[in-house]
């Protein structure tokens, strides 16, 4: 429809057209087909017949059940005058009395009650009809995820950089859609890795959509984002892309691995797992602008990107547990659900008192694929008793102190105030 302007009425017929055209080859087909084989078994034709009403007869149930069917209006009601209809069964027709004038008529024929003329099949194999495949089926679950309420942060976060970096509006529009798809993209896939039924409030992409078209439809974006590359003036664009790109799959894998396991990393190797999975975005958005810079290129940011990237997940973290709002959204201590180990509960398992009990629990869990609600309120309680909320907080605050002196540093070099990161900084403290 898009590609001729047409409405759905008009299309509908347009696709008629071309079944009857096929229909038509069909025909000709079978008949060549018993004109070369008169000598066979009467067997042979029966079985030809045979399954060509086999699969007929099941087109025609898809097309009236109402499973296969999205709209009411595409329902094809199947009645009595239809199926005793010459015009809507000519062809079985003529395959059911195979002998005679009908099954051997040629130029002009009755298919699905419209008449076709010969040769108009050859548009398929004309290079002036071959035609791009519509975008709307495989991008239904982005539109739906973008759809969902966000905070937009990483959005925020390049306008607030870019007042340094100041890169051309174009390059500015390219890096915010890369960004977006790839984070878009992420979600979905974690969506599904993790097992979360919801995503902002809301079913989960994959809920809705199922998982193979959901998988299908994050694979896309990342074909979108390479695409938008191209909008971007730097030879160093898709390098730096690959290399993020690889970092955001390190520690996703690493955080799926200890999930799957039930392996408690220390700090320090899920700090690591942080700057790829969560960092690894913020470094892309910030390298990728200094890369098409004229007037901050010696302005060095990847550091600040990590900070801020530990500092967003540690805070994901905390509020997985601690925040009522995150558990309308997500559900209850959703990371305890989906069996992740979050800093408060790696510190708990490394530092608390009762850590045997926490491994009992969570071994379990894992064995029966889920853990009640009265389970992780006892975890929060020993994660309470053992100072790792506490601890968590902490770290948050160090992370706040080493982003403000960053902040600082690169307001030195570039002799101007960036308020705006402030503010982006501001608003996710807790």
């Amino acid at each position: 429809m898009k590609e001729h302007d047409i409405g759905s009425q008009e299309a509908k017929s347009m696709l008629a057209g071309i079944i009857s055209e096929l229909e038509l080859e069909y025909t000709r087909q079978r008949n060549k087909f018993e004109a070369a084989h008169q000598s066979s078994t009467k067997e042979l034709i029966k079985y030809v017949d045979a399954v060509q009403l086999w699969y007929s007869g099941n087109f025609y149930w898809r097309a009236c059940h109402a499973r296969r069917c999205s709209k009411p209006e595409d329902l094809i009601v199947a009645s009595k005058e239809r199926l005793i209809s010459d015009q809507g069964l000519s062809l079985s027709s003529s395959v059911s009395n195979s002998n005679s004038s009908t099954s051997k008529a040629d130029p002009s024929v009755m298919c699905n009650g419209s008449t076709m003329s010969a040769g108009n099949e050859e548009q398929f194999y004309n290079r002036d009809h071959l035609t791009q495949l519509s975008e709307k089926i495989i991008l239904a679950p982005f539109d739906y995820l973008h759809s969902l309420p966000s905070k937009n942060v990483r959005s925020k976060a390049i306008d607030a950089l870019n007042a340094w970096y100041q890169v051309p509006d174009s390059s500015l529009t390219a890096i915010k859609s890369v960004l977006d798809l790839l984070h878009s993209s992420s979600l979905m896939l974690d969506d599904i890795e993790d097992g979360s039924s919801l995503r902002r409030g809301k079913p989960a992409t994959h809920m809705l959509f199922g998982v193979p078209q959901t998988i299908n439809s994050a694979n896309y974006l990342f074909a979108i984002a390479l695409e938008e590359l191209s909008n971007l003036g730097s030879e160093k664009a898709y390098s730096i892309f690959a290399t993020e790109l690889r970092n955001l799959h390190l520690g996703q894998g690493m955080d799926l691995y200890w999930t799957c396991h039930v392996r408690c990393p220390t700090e320090a190797e899920y700090m690591l797992m942080i700057d790829g999975k969560t960092g690894g975005l913020f470094r892309l958005l910030s390298r990728l602008l200094r890369a098409e810079s004229e007037v901050g290129s010696e302005l060095e940011t990847e550091f600040l990107s990590t900070m801020l990237g530990r500092y967003f997940q540690i805070r994901d973290d905390y509020q997985n547990l601690c925040s009522a709002d995150y558990a309308n959204q997500k559900g209850f201590c959703e990371d305890l659900e989906e069996g992740k180990f979050s800093l408060p509960l790696i510190h708990m398992l490394r530092h608390g008192r009762r850590s045997q009990l926490a491994w009992s629990m969570l071994h379990e869990s894992r064995r029966s694929g889920s853990i009640m609600d009265v389970s992780k309120r006892l975890l929060l309680d020993m994660m309470r008793q053992s100072g790792s909320l506490e601890y968590t907080r902490g770290v948050l605050r160090r992370l706040e102190e080493v982003i403000e002196m960053e902040i600082w540093k690169a307001e030195g070099i570039m002799q101007t105030r960036n308020y705006m990161l402030r503010l982006v900084v501001e608003s996710l403290k807790v």
